[in-house]
């Protein structure tokens, strides 16, 4: 059995429009209950940056398997395999969508003496399944 860590931070959610971003929000409430789970706190509000620009930043906490990276690789994967038949919406409106997901955050996993800060960006381009997101960790900070 891996070891859990836990995670709390920043993530900004971008896209060009305001429904992806709720769509976003709301894929992420199925991630609440499962082992490596994420919790967002929805605490910010919507902001067009550009005419066609939108971003919103959210309070997040997490337990990763080893480490929280785990969990933005798998992002899409769960999506695709947590979101019920009925809210298809969900996955076929993000499977249409250009966006990106900008973490900011720290994860600690003391038995293993694992404790950074991280920069992670994942990315997903419009027409490709939800499951493939393209993920490039800006920063690393062990501290």
């Amino acid at each position: 059995m891996a070891n859990i860590s836990t995670a709390s931070g920043k993530l900004t959610l971008y896209s060009s429009d305001k429904k992806t971003i709720d769509i976003l929000l709301k894929a992420f409430k199925y991630l609440e209950g499962i082992d490596y789970f994420t919790i967002i706190k929805d605490d910010g509000e919507i902001h067009k940056t550009d005419p066609n620009s939108y971003e919103k930043t959210v309070s997040f906490f997490g337990a990763g398997r080893w480490t929280y990276e785990m969990n933005i690789e798998n992002f899409g994967q769960w999506i695709y395999e947590m979101v019920p038949k009925e809210d298809k919406e969900i996955t076929d409106h993000l499977h249409g969508s250009d966006y990106r997901l900008e973490y900011d955050f720290i994860d600690k996993e003391p038995s293993e003496d694992i404790h950074y800060k991280a920069k992670i960006v994942s990315t997903h381009i419009k027409g490709q399944p939800v499951h493939l997101h393209k993920t490039e960790t800006i920063e690393v900070i062990d501290i």
